[in-house]
């Protein structure tokens, strides 16, 4: 298992030096060394400690998981506050379409009632 040490060195190695001596290059990493392997003066990877890799990439994660984590429950809260408001809406729209066919019957009832009042004639409600 790997050291952790609070300062890591690091040293520069070229690839085809990095295969011959990869088991000294381990052994030097559990140690707390690390190594920036190129190939033909670019840089093309890392050899770092297994623990210090996890804890700055995965750890790094578990910050951005847990950003992603609270915007989910937020616009989850959001999505039940809208659904609340529009489920009231829906009532609200409901209700109103009862109070109106309610008002619209009473409406045809006093026309009809008019109506037939008219046929009737002045002197036929008179005795």
């Amino acid at each position: 298992m790997s050291k952790q040490t609070s300062e890591l060195k690091m040293y520069e190695i070229g690839a085809y030096e990095a295969r011959i001596r990869l088991g000294t290059l381990l052994d030097n990493v559990d140690a707390g060394a690390g190594y920036v392997i190129s190939k033909h003066h670019r840089n093309m990877a890392v050899l770092v400690p297994y623990e210090l890799w996890l804890q700055r990439t995965l750890g790094d994660r578990s910050v951005e998981a847990q950003e992603l984590d609270r915007l989910v429950r937020e616009l989850r809260h959001r999505h039940e506050q809208t659904q609340a408001a529009l489920d009231e809406a829906f009532a609200e729209i409901a209700s109103t379409r009862e109070l109106l066919a309610t008002m619209r019957a009473e409406r045809e009832a006093e026309r009809a009632d008019a109506h037939h009042n008219q046929q009737r004639g002045p002197d036929a409600g008179g005795g």
